[in-house]
């Protein structure tokens, strides 16, 4: 895959375990630990992107968007974490989380 995908996520506590949810894809992962988040939200969009390889289909295509909810959790957190902190700049990704964002589950 050569186009890099760029998401939304929103980042959420559910009982004792962390959330990461992508806003333009129905895409979910979970961790224990909330620095353990970005990588387990990097392994499902590889699993998604595997799947969809062996149906015949590019990147993320034909996977819907999240709930609204998600989406609407992401807006109205003020907490994005990219833009207080830049990561380092390693090599090229297929999938960059654009904005990531903490809120309080619904």
């Amino acid at each position: 895959m050569s186009k890099r995908i760029e998401v939304s996520v929103v980042a959420f506590q559910q009982g004792e375990l962390w959330v990461a949810q992508c806003v333009e894809y129905d895409i979910a992962a979970f961790s224990k630990t909330f620095t353990d988040l970005p990588r387990a939200f990097e392994r499902a969009v590889a699993a998604n992107i595997c799947v969809n390889a062996d149906l015949g289909r590019e990147g993320l295509e034909g996977i819907p968007a999240a709930a609204k909810r998600y989406r609407d959790m992401f807006e109205a957190s003020n907490y994005d974490l990219r833009a207080r902190s830049k990561p380092p700049q390693a090599k090229k990704q297929p999938v960059r989380i654009r904005d990531l964002r903490v809120a309080e589950a619904a």
